[in-house]
């Protein structure tokens, strides 16, 4: 079974190379360049992605991308989210997993900007198989 990953980030350069890049690895990708969290929850309820790529920066607010992680993280089905940023500080205290929004987000991987394209494969391939493994153990 093929893992389906969102990559939601505003950029649509880095958005466009990851997305080849995942697709050559094998995955079914779609992209979203609107990060409001109305268009992120229309687009997990409506695509049901396994994994979502989260750009951990955005331009709307300090914390909104860290919500919008703990909102897929809390859902029914959770979704893993890798977190992907250029700001060591935030990369730095999701890794630690020490405050609040922190264990909220429950960020399953990081990948600081810029980053290698072959240790996000490996990110995105082991986040997938152990959401793929929790969704065949509760069928």
């Amino acid at each position: 079974m093929y893992a389906f990953v969102l990559i939601v980030d505003d950029d649509d350069n880095v958005s466009a190379l990851i997305a080849d890049v995942l697709s050559e690895a094998g995955f079914t990708v779609s992209r979203s360049g609107d990060i409001t969290t109305e268009a992120i929850m229309s687009g997990v309820d409506s695509l049901a992605p396994d994994v979502v790529l989260l750009d951990g920066s955005d331009k709307l607010g300090y914390s909104e991308s860290w919500a919008k992680a703990a909102w897929l993280h809390e859902r029914a089905r959770p979704i893993p989210v890798i977190m992907f940023t250029g700001h060591a500080k935030d990369l730095a205290e999701g890794q630690l997993k020490e405050t609040e929004r922190s264990q909220r987000a429950a960020f399953v991987g990081f990948m600081g900007k810029p980053f290698d394209l072959d240790a996000l494969v490996v990110e995105v391939r082991q986040a997938a198989a152990d959401q793929l493994t929790v969704v065949e153990v509760t069928l």
